[in-house]
């Protein structure tokens, strides 16, 4: 069957597709339209702004396909219609046709026009019924683990965000425990009390950060102190964690041997930070509360270079050290790629909205997502976009790539729902969502090849995409999240 429908954000109408549809039927419902369009306007069947268009056998594969767009539309039934049944079943909302705008366009049309037009959307139905076979809209996440950490009603709650070493998963609650667990089985190694504060955690080395600038270094297998320093930087933000070297900031920046604990350098002016710093190679990126990316020095923490926007930055940066870029989303509606050496910019992407999390490159794209519910991939080199896919909700996390898929956490559409909304990486169709058991406390990481979340009923859950990559030339159609 076939949809044509109104998009009202995009003033956009679309034809959707689906299986089990002979040419003749789709010419016949093109012709059909085509000859409503030379009828006066009372003569033209209309809908009441909600009855849908429908051609009832007019199918051709699964892809949607973009048709003109314009002002306001009037709907009009197609050829195969039954008034009767439309009535009673419910198609995807927002569908229309936009029957004003083609009696305006059509007959302008030389009938030869006319007919090259339609042959073409017969070839288009043919090329994509052919090569896009229908596929299930199925997300292929699977629940490996789930490991309660305290009581569901009345335990502590988490302190985002949750971290790993690359095989095991660290929480913290708020009553200052932090839990060691097994990535692969969601057994709980180890717990120690007295370390309050969000954690970071690399290969080796496992931190918590105090809100009073108290820092706990300890070792990832057992939870043993390695180490403690009092940094008297305050703040909430978890330390960023170097190849040898602890970042703490907040109300200022230090640096920590991160051997030791010992102080290698202290930021003066101290300056105010808005995120968590990056630390990529000799560099240090430092977002401010005044809208500035600060580069300093990662030996000294000299200043090297500034850039400034205009509202605090919610997030750091990503570092190309390859292609020598910073990628930078800003909370004034940019997306940037500065030089590294420099901090000039070398183009800049207009955004809908401001940019709430860290972007993720892959490969020579960045990925990132908007407070507009966009996801957008850019080319790193050039900003060229390379796709972009609208989001159900607000996004909560940055984007995460595992096994050909970006992922993305996203608010529900109902108080204390969460989602978890898959796109293909190469191509930005959506695959599919999965609703989180419960709402999402932590936001997702990756650990190996899966992807781990802290819930508010207190359990952590591991995820692992279920199935392989879909072949190409396989489209799936969006699928709706639940109401």
């Amino acid at each position: 069957m076939s949809w044509v429908y109104w998009e009202p954000k995009s003033r956009m109408a679309t034809v959707s597709r689906g299986e089990g549809a002979t040419l003749e039927s789709w010419s016949a419902g093109l012709t059909t339209l085509a000859s409503s369009a030379a009828r006066p306007s009372s003569m033209r069947p209309r809908g009441n702004g909600s009855r849908f268009g429908r051609q009832g056998d007019a199918a051709c594969g699964s892809h949607h396909s973009r048709v003109l767009g314009g002002a306001p539309f009037a709907n009009v039934v197609l050829a195969g219609m039954d008034p009767a049944s439309d009535a009673r079943e419910t198609p995807p909302a927002g569908l229309t046709m936009p029957a004003d705008y083609i009696a305006a366009i059509v007959p302008l049309l030389p009938r030869t026009a006319f007919l090259l037009v339609l042959a073409l959307a017969v070839a288009a139905c043919v090329f994509h019924r052919r090569r896009a076979p229908a596929a299930p809209a199925i997300f292929p996440l699977s629940t490996e683990w789930t490991a309660q950490v305290g009581d569901p009603f009345e335990g502590p709650a988490f302190q985002p965000p949750l971290a790993t070493d690359g095989t095991r998963v660290f929480v913290a609650t708020v009553d200052g425990t932090v839990h060691g667990l097994d990535g692969g089985t969601g057994r709980e190694r180890w717990s120690v009390a007295n370390r309050p504060g969000p954690l970071s955690a690399r290969p080796g080395l496992l931190v918590a950060r105090e809100p009073d600038g108290t820092v706990w270094a300890m070792a990832p297998a057992s939870g043993s102190a390695r180490w403690k320093t009092e940094t008297r930087v305050g703040g909430a933000l978890p330390a960023a964690l170097g190849d040898d070297a602890v970042l703490v900031g907040g109300e200022g920046l230090v640096a920590l041997d991160a051997a030791t604990g010992s102080v290698r350098w202290t930021a003066d002016p101290p300056p105010r930070l808005s995120a968590t710093p990056v630390a990529a190679g000799k560099w240090v990126f430092v977002p401010e509360q005044d809208g500035t990316l600060r580069c300093r020095d990662a030996a000294t923490g000299n200043a090297v270079w500034a850039f400034s926007t205009r509202a605090a930055l919610k997030a750091g940066p990503a570092v190309d050290e390859t292609g020598r870029r910073v990628l930078l989303g800003t909370a004034d509606r940019r997306f940037v790629a500065l030089s590294l050496e420099q901090g000039r910019a070398r183009w800049t992407w207009k955004v809908g909205a401001d940019v709430p999390a860290p972007p993720t490159l892959l490969g020579d794209t960045v990925l990132f997502a908007s407070h507009e519910d966009v996801l957008y991939a850019l080319k790193q080199g050039g900003g060229n976009l390379v796709w972009r896919a609208p989001l159900p909700s607000r996004p909560l996390s940055p984007p995460l790539v595992a096994e050909g898929a970006v992922l993305v956490a996203c608010y529900g559409t109902r108080p204390k729902e969460s989602f978890v909304v898959g796109f293909d990486a190469r191509t930005g169709r959506r695959l599919g969502d999965m609703k989180t058991p419960s709402e999402l406390a932590a936001p997702p990481i990756l650990v190996g090849d899966a992807v781990v979340a802290g819930m508010r009923d207190r359990s952590v859950v591991r995820f692992r995409l279920a199935g392989p990559e879909t072949p190409e030339g396989v489209d799936k159609p969006p699928q709706a999240l639940p109401d």
